[in-house]
Order: C-alpha cells, then structure tokens, then sequence
C-alpha cells in the first residue's frame, strides 16, 4: 500500500493524463495497454 499523499499525488497525474482531452479514449486505453505489456504486465 502506498502512503496517502503518494497515492493522492498518482492519481492526480494519472487522471491528468487519461482526461486530457486531446486524445480519445480509446486509443489511451490502448496506449496504456500497450506500455503495460511493454514491461510485462498482462491482463
């Protein structure tokens, strides 16, 4: 578990990047997709 300010300050910039905006959302679902399977992680 991460302390509370850490876990507040990831959420603050992962919603500023998901809610940009400027891309769609499903290509930042892709994106994201793409950089977790990058380092291994798979759904």
């Amino acid at each position: 578990m991460m302390p509370k300010q850490v876990n507040q300050s990831f959420a603050g910039f992962r919603n500023a990047v998901v809610d940009n905006g400027i891309i769609d959302p499903k290509t930042t679902f892709m994106i994201q997709m793409g950089a977790a399977m990058a380092v291994g992680c798979y759904p």
